[in-house]
């Protein structure tokens, strides 16, 4: 068995993530990233319904309104809850390559980051079929020359509206993700790490409900981290589409 074949059977099933068509997913983003790139809007306890066929996002929870952020390949924008335009503004990948790394986002930075992240964060199996590229190879020794965990290095399409792009994928023994590493546009391309763990069954989806990120080197997996990460990602519920 392939390490791909082994990673879609230990998230529930070829089949099943092959017919996946959307989600709804209610989660948070938070910690000293979101925080320091805007002030005055939030990505805790946000709603996020993702439809596979359009690559779009909505986002709800965002602030105190009802208004809802979207994104997709070539608009971002801000809707009120009857689905009416309020602000819409072409955007497409090149331009969050050239604005990730501002020191201070716009709201609809913000949704172009979240709107990009979320897919990653529940729909890796999907996407990995569709990856413009997959090479598995052997992962770096660590813990005294032992190689516990598998590497696949993987590059995505931008048509498919996912960040990041090129990711280095660590799998365990099982076909689990437990660690990706990347470099982060929105820190000037700083190599990161982001740590997955709490996998739970969402009718059949098997997805990892946190990660946290942090930078590559600052403090050994192998240790207590003493510093917050930099991102803080918890999903608390989810719901699949299929068709």
């Amino acid at each position: 068995m392939s390490l791909l074949e082994q990673v879609l059977s230990a998230s529930g099933g070829a089949d099943r993530w092959r017919n996946l068509r959307g989600f709804t997913v209610h989660m948070t983003m938070s910690s000293l990233l979101v925080e320091q790139k805007n002030q005055e809007s939030s990505l805790k306890e946000v709603v996020i319904e993702a439809d596979i066929r359009e690559h779009s996002v909505r986002i709800m929870g965002f602030d105190a309104t009802n208004d809802r952020l979207f994104c997709d390949q070539r608009k971002v924008g801000i809707e009120n809850e009857d689905g009416e335009a309020i602000r819409v503004e072409s955007r497409s990948f090149d331009d969050w390559r050239r604005r990730a790394s501002n020191g201070s986002w716009d709201v609809l930075d913000l949704a172009q980051f979240c709107g990009y992240s979320v897919w990653a964060l529940v729909a890796m199996p999907y996407l990995l079929e569709r990856a413009a590229s997959i090479r598995e190879e052997d992962p770096p020794p660590v813990n005294g020359g032992s190689r516990p965990l598998r590497l696949m290095q993987v590059e995505f399409s931008e048509e498919y509206s996912i960040y990041p792009l090129q990711q280095k994928l660590f799998f365990d023994a099982e076909g689990r993700l437990v660690r990706l590493d990347y470099d982060a546009l929105e820190l000037g391309g700083r190599p990161v790490s982001q740590f997955v763990s709490a996998y739970q069954d969402f009718s059949g989806y098997l997805v990892p409900t946190l990660r946290r990120l942090r930078p590559v080197g600052s403090e050994s997996e192998t240790t207590v981290p003493t510093t917050p990460p930099l991102l803080d990602i918890e999903i608390f519920d989810l719901s699949c589409r299929s068709g």
